[in-house]
């Protein structure tokens, strides 16, 4: 009779777990989703599978822009302010596939749009491009890992 208490009562701890994981997983990709605005996809890139990081600055003049960096609808970094000195984000090994990079503005500094460089690098590949976000539309750029 012990026995299978115990059965019973490990198969609802488990189950109670696995609810309430998937509860929390769930509400967190609807409180990320919502902060988006409407996206604009701008460009990908392929690269191969490695650890990959990430640089963000402004390569024209500092004018106050500020961002916040997405990763396949994760927040990676809140309110980056963009200067000529590349801030370095880990992004760690992206999975095989395609994956969303975005940059959504907080303010676009004396002249919009926000104009974020980027450049990912995994070891082997290195690539670089420039985003361009308003307030009103967040850029997106697709990454594809082989």
């Amino acid at each position: 009779m012990n026995r299978k208490r115990t059965i019973w009562l490990v198969a609802c701890l488990i189950l109670t777990v696995a609810v309430l994981y998937f509860s929390m997983c769930n509400r967190k990709k609807e409180v990320i989703t919502a902060v988006l605005p409407p996206l604009h996809l701008q460009g990908g890139s392929v690269m191969s599978f490695g650890e990959m990081t990430c640089k963000i600055w402004d390569n024209d003049t500092e004018d106050g822009d500020t961002v916040k960096v997405f990763l396949d609808g994760a927040l990676i970094k809140d309110t980056i302010e963009l200067l000529s000195q590349p801030l370095e984000l880990h992004l760690g090994k992206l999975s095989k596939g395609k994956h969303l990079f975005v940059v959504a503005a907080i303010s676009e500094g004396m002249s919009a749009p926000a104009t974020a460089s980027i450049g990912l690098n995994n070891g082997k590949d290195v690539r670089e491009f420039i985003m361009n976000a308003t307030r009103d539309t967040a850029a997106s750029w697709t990454i594809i890992i082989q």
